[in-house]
């Protein structure tokens, strides 16, 4: 397999959020000696709310050439992906996170908005953009599942050391375990074996439901609360540093509200100077209904909102979401034994999140303890890092998918589409082109590591010094042809074939190991692995394999996500 399953010197965990991000590591002889001493990052600069963690935002600075580039690209409507990474290209990394938010903040106040564009690019909450592209070097790169990550974490997490938690490490135990973040909410069913590895009990379905909905429910209210478009017209006038301090005000404060402290139950927000100076001269007005329906005023030049409003207006939907996602999981059958729920991720942290659903549980499901540890986003950095000093913990998974590559058969007229049909000049023989080779299938339990049937598949032409392999995955359990409805082209491999020959018969195999789905080729004369290289259309592509790796013959060519 490859090079990272081995015992490396030294495992980095990155956790990129929707709302924030962080990284831990850890040494192997810390790992050997105290799985639970993992190192945090906690030099983020001033503005950090915790310091293990800073906002999701990148600034970058572009010179005379790139703001040329960006000034001719940006009335495109028609931009792709591949527009933005090419404009992106051009520009340098200036700062991440809370530093990030500050230099723009100050850029902003010293120049007009009409003076920067091009010059300088803020992004935030740009998770989802990863999923895109692999511009992400892939060597010696694992990734992790959210949930389960914080699964390792719990299994490893000494009694008492969190809210109401236990451990996780009895034989046979059930549990799902429920990643709450800015955008989704991710889910994973595990369950403990003898050994104290895991195994994947059933698929399981998040949502995209998160924290993010609601600063987006509170904006909502706010132009709701307003006579007129005048507030929307406002907002869209304002500076962008302005919208940014609003937000981060919003955001520091919805996580404290439900703790029972009086303090934390009453909500004020800094008011923007643009919509100051329009409610000090009455150009917008409050609407009446605004105080009585939804407790939200203006006083001394703030917002203010009462928390019982914000619990039931504005987190009423997301925790009502959310909440059906879970309980949708934990009425499957499969997981009629679960007992224990565990809640991670940054919008777990929110009192008001944890009392809903652990209040919803008990009544629907009173056998399942719901817990969550001290810190949900500690969890996910921690249990990340174990699992890279151990990635075979994780003992067998369900393939959300069919996998299978695209080969050529000897062409029969009973069986096969008279379309596909093709005569190979070279033999002179027909064959039939676009046929889906299964080698997993969707909702198989697949074994870490276990031998698993070989399918042998021969050169084309003769002397052919390389074979080009196309990886699809399929929505349904049989598709017959690549080209049939539910199949995508995820990548494609290109196995070497060094010895030259008439015609090569290669051994092609699919195996798990970690979180990866390896594709192994071999000589079928020599019994020689044959080198081989991947390359995926998609990071979603990686993401959906869980991943898809190639093993070949030089360790140091295998290409491991």
């Amino acid at each position: 397999m490859a090079s990272i399953i081995k015992e490396p010197d030294l495992v980095v965990a990155l956790d990129i959020g929707s709302t924030y991000s962080g990284y831990a590591w850890q040494t192997r002889n810390d790992f050997r000696n105290n799985r639970s001493n993992v190192q945090f990052n906690t030099n983020w600069d001033s503005g950090a709310q915790q310091l293990h963690k800073t906002t999701s935002c990148v600034l970058l600075e572009g010179d005379y050439d790139s703001q040329n580039i960006y000034e001719r690209e940006r009335t495109n409507k028609n931009k792709s992906f591949d527009d933005f990474k090419r404009i992106a290209n051009n520009y340098k990394l200036v700062g991440f996170g809370h530093y990030a938010e500050r230099k723009y903040g100050n850029i902003l106040r010293k120049n007009e908005i009409e003076k920067i564009i091009g010059k300088w690019l803020f992004f935030k909450r740009f998770k989802h953009l990863l999923y895109c592209d692999c511009d992400i070097k892939s060597t010696n790169l694992l990734l992790a599942n959210e949930p389960e990550s914080a699964a390792v974490y719990c299994m490893f997490l000494p009694q008492g050391k969190g809210n109401n938690t236990e451990t996780l490490e009895f034989t046979g135990q059930t549990f799902l375990v429920a990643d709450l973040g800015g955008l989704t909410a991710d889910l994973s069913a595990l369950e403990v074996l003898q050994n104290g590895d895991l195994r994947e009990v059933v698929t399981t379905s998040g949502d995209v439901i998160g924290g993010q909905n609601i600063n987006d429910c509170f904006f909502q209210v706010c132009q709701e609360s307003f006579r007129g478009d005048g507030w929307r017209k406002i907002f869209t006038s304002m500076k962008p540093v302005e919208m940014l301090k609003m937000e981060n005000d919003f955001e520091s404060k919805k996580i404290v509200i439900g703790t029972g402290n009086p303090e934390d139950e009453y909500i004020p927000l800094d008011v923007p100077a643009a919509v100051t100076e329009k409610l000090k001269s009455r150009e917008i007005t409050l609407r009446e209904r605004a105080e009585k329906e939804h407790c939200f005023s203006f006083k001394d030049m703030e917002f203010c909102f009462e928390s019982d409003y914000v619990k039931k207006i504005l987190f009423g939907e997301t925790c009502a979401r959310i909440y059906k996602t879970i309980q949708c999981q934990l009425k499957k059958k499969e997981l009629q034994v679960c007992n224990i729920l565990v809640l991670v991720g940054g919008f777990s942290q929110s009192p008001i999140v944890r009392t809903y659903i652990t209040e919803r549980a008990s009544k629907d499901f009173p056998a399942v303890k719901v817990i969550s540890p001290t810190s949900p986003f500690q969890a996910v950095l921690k249990g990340a890092v174990i699992f890279g000093h151990d990635p075979l913990i994780f003992r067998s998974r369900i393939s959300r998918w069919t996998f299978g590559i695209e080969v050529n058969v000897p062409f029969d007229e009973k069986v096969h589409n008279p379309e596909k049909k093709f005569k190979n000049t070279q033999t002179n023989e027909f064959y039939c082109k676009d046929i889906f080779s299964k080698h997993v299938q969707i909702g198989e339990s697949i074994t870490l590591n276990a031998k698993r049937k070989t399918f042998t598949y021969s050169t084309l032409y003769e002397y052919q010094t390389s074979m080009m392999i196309a990886v699809y995955k399929s929505e349904y359990t049989d598709p017959k042809y690549v080209t049939d409805r539910g199949c995508v082209n995820i990548g494609n491999i290109k196995v070497l074939l060094p010895k030259r020959r008439p015609i090569r018969n290669i051994n092609v195999s699919m195996t798990y190991g970690g979180t990866e789905l390896a594709v192994i080729a071999k000589d079928c004369e020599t019994g020689e692995e044959c080198k081989a290289d991947i390359e995926f259309r998609t990071m979603e592509n990686k993401l959906e394999s869980k991943t898809l790796q190639v093993s070949g013959s030089d360790e140091e060519t295998c290409t491991t996500m």
